[in-house]
């Protein structure tokens, strides 16, 4: 099952791709019991990014060969920073890649969707709780005006792959 978002005829629409279709739900992949609407050819629509977040908490240097090819010694607690909403865009999209940016890496990432405000999680309720999108793509700005940052991206440099 690939989950994704569209858009169709000047209106958006969340979807499974299957093979060269993608199945129309009625409601989003993360709402339980959705209902197949209709059928599209996958190339008669745009693909969106599957999800809208509100924000993008991230984990960096959290394994030793990043934190060595980075120069970095391996931290004692995760380091976590915040990503814009606005960098989201999905497969196909155009990737603006700002003038002032001298290198440009990319890494494939594992992204957790969490459905809804949650507190102490039962292992049991997780799957009501968490979806996974198991492909993103992260470009990472890593030199901006001769400065160095970690992890700091600006807009339309995380693409998701459905």
């Amino acid at each position: 099952m690939r989950p994704a978002r569209f858009q169709f005829d000047d209106r958006e629409a969340c979807g499974i791709v299957k093979g060269e279709e993608i199945l129309e739900l009625d409601r989003s992949f993360f709402d339980s019991h959705v209902i197949q609407t209709a059928t599209h050819r996958l190339a008669d629509v745009e693909l969106l990014a599957p999800c809208i977040p509100t924000k993008i908490v991230a984990v960096g240097l959290n394994y030793q060969d990043h934190a060595r090819e980075s120069g970095f010694p391996l931290p004692e607690n995760p380091i976590i920073f915040l990503k814009p909403p606005t960098s989201v865009i999905g497969p196909g999209s155009k990737i603006i890649v700002p003038d002032m940016s001298s290198r440009i890496d990319y890494e494939a990432e594992l992204g957790i969707v969490i459905k809804k405000t949650t507190h102490c999680v039962f292992v049991k309720t997780l799957q009501t709780i968490f979806s996974v999108i198991p492909v993103q793509m992260t470009l990472l700005r890593r030199t901006y005006k001769g400065l160095t940052f970690f992890g700091r991206v600006p807009n339309h440099l995380i693409l998701f792959v459905p």
